[in-house]
């Protein structure tokens, strides 16, 4: 849709009926009984602490956070990207918590600041600091909220583009570890050229593109970051899912991978 110069898609809901709910007061309560539940649960705390990184340093030692292209799930130097570390540099810089979608009660999305306290990316989550950081070798909360803020500036998907930046790196298109050989690469889906089109185009397409037939993706989408060698449930929601490698499916089909 950027492609074809889509920047925003506008839904008018004037003069839509409401949602009709049949027992108010129970909906009420229900409503209650979660939020008081959710405020107390010692995970939910954690990740309105610390946000989703806080499961960088479980992953990690469970094996399931990618590293170069899905060549590992334990990442060298997971310890300088963990939830701690985002949280010192947040509170250092005046970043905060935020809730990503209205109603949410836990807001473990992340609005992270530069070192001068200017706002670098917002939505700083889990999926990013895998897919565009230790997925290319890069363990810099700094340099990953970075490729995220490109990313956000052009419009694409940070897990969908991880993973093709990961397959180029494999190929040598770009440098292991190394933030401006992955902005050079962003920036020729901005310009326009030949790979910066492939590379738009996802995973499937720059593996073929480059002749790699080792390609992290089920169904033509892009594994996330959640290493489905090591976590088998969420493999087998990545081959059954209709959308194909969905790491949001386990908890929409009710679920439990």
């Amino acid at each position: 849709m950027v492609s074809k110069g889509l920047k925003v898609i506008i839904i008018d809901d004037s003069g839509a009926p409401s949602v009709s709910i049949t027992d108010k007061a129970r909906f009420r309560d229900t409503v209650k009984f979660w939020v008081d539940y959710m405020s107390k649960d010692v995970i939910c705390q954690q990740f309105s602490t610390f946000g989703t990184p806080f499961t960088i340093a479980i992953n990690c030692y469970l094996g399931t956070m990618p590293w170069n292209n899905y060549t590992t799930g334990r990442p060298e130097g997971f310890e300088q990207v963990t939830g701690e570390v985002m949280k010192r540099n947040m509170m250092e810089r005046g970043g905060r918590m935020h809730a990503c979608m209205p109603g949410c009660v836990i807001q473990c999305s992340i609005i992270y600041n530069d070192a001068e306290g200017k706002r670098l990316a917002s939505a700083y989550k889990y999926e990013v600091i895998a897919m565009m950081g230790t997925n290319l070798g890069i363990c810099d909360h700094d340099a990953i909220a970075r490729l995220k803020h490109v990313c956000d500036e052009l419009g694409i998907d940070a897990i969908e583009i991880g993973s093709s930046l990961g397959v180029a790196a494999s190929a040598g298109k770009m440098k292991w570890g190394d933030l401006e050989s992955a902005v050079r690469l962003l920036m020729e889906i901005e310009q326009g050229t030949e790979f910066g089109y492939i590379l738009g185009n996802g995973v499937v397409s720059t593996a073929r593109f480059i002749n790699i037939d080792r390609i992290p993706a089920f169904k033509g989408q892009a594994i996330p970051a959640h290493e489905p060698r090591s976590v088998k449930g969420m493999g087998v929601t990545y081959a059954t899912s209709p959308m194909g490698a969905d790491h949001t499916a386990p908890v929409q089909n009710g679920t439990d991978s």
